[in-house]
């Protein structure tokens, strides 16, 4: 069976407006489209006459043909949880071509919502240097997006309180950037891995695929410093980092529109 059609004049409909709605109602019915004509408004005394007269039946009145949210097209979308990362709801959108996500507890309530500008946002804060602690990361996302091998430490030791800080200069000038719970990025110079631990940062990330010596592991492991090694080089890894921060950190979740489906 074909959707049902109506057909309807303008509001407050004069004579002209209810006949030229029953007449292509009765158009389109002879040419088999499921139609019928309807009327916005009440009918005046004249066209109450003249429907008298030929003995035709009044349209049937519709309070309203306002579009609703039901008569949308819209996308279902799979809710995804709070802890997934930036990066994972970014490549989502990309793949099903959506701009929003809603974000779900365990019990499958809404709790929140990303839109693209929500992660755009979020990368243009990337200069803010203590994201990762802000928004309590989880240790694996970082490893999933460096690719990292954990050769110290576990996700119950993680506890970052500080900033990224890529350790770039002579161990002796580090205090003054590194601090006691940052995680800092070094390459394979032992004597800034050593340096870093002793500051007491929280993760020690090795990167170009350089290899902790166990004197420095053994160290890392006495001072409760995660150890991870990634074969990115350390530009690479620091840009990296900053998108694996959780979805639910951004989503909002405040003052979110509500609709009905008959509104």
């Amino acid at each position: 069976m074909s959707e049902l059609v109506y057909v309807t004049g303008h509001k407050n409909p004069d004579t002209d407006s209810i006949c030229a709605s029953i007449a292509y109602a009765d158009l389109k019915k002879r040419l088999g489209i499921s139609v019928i004509p309807v009327r916005i408004g009440n009918i005046n005394k004249e066209t109450e006459f003249v429907l008298n007269y030929f003995k035709i039946e009044a349209p049937k009145y519709l309070k309203s043909v306002r579009t609703q949210v039901s008569d949308l097209n819209m996308d279902v979308i799979s809710p995804v949880s709070e802890d997934i990362s930036i990066k994972t709801a970014w490549s989502i959108m990309q793949k099903n071509n959506i701009k929003v996500l809603p974000i779900a507890n365990e019990n499958g309530r809404l709790i929140g919502i990303v839109t693209l500008s929500d992660i755009t946002g979020s990368y243009m804060n990337a200069l803010e240097s203590n994201l990762l602690s802000a928004s309590n990361t989880p240790l694996r996302n970082i490893m999933d997006t460096l690719k990292a091998k954990l050769v110290a430490g576990g996700e119950e030791n993680f506890k970052s309180t500080g900033k990224v800080v890529i350790a770039a200069i002579a161990p002796d000038c580090l205090e003054p950037f590194l601090e006691r719970g940052d995680i800092a990025l070094a390459g394979n110079r032992k004597d800034t891995q050593e340096k870093a631990i002793k500051i007491g940062v929280s993760c020690l990330v090795l990167t170009c695929g350089a290899k902790i010596d166990q004197d420095v592991l053994a160290l890392a492991k006495e001072n409760g410093c995660i150890v991870m090694e990634t074969g990115y080089d350390t530009f690479t890894a620091a840009r990296l980092i900053n998108p694996r921060i959780p979805v639910g950190y951004i989503m909002t979740k405040e003052e979110m529109g509500r609709f009905n489906i008959s509104d």
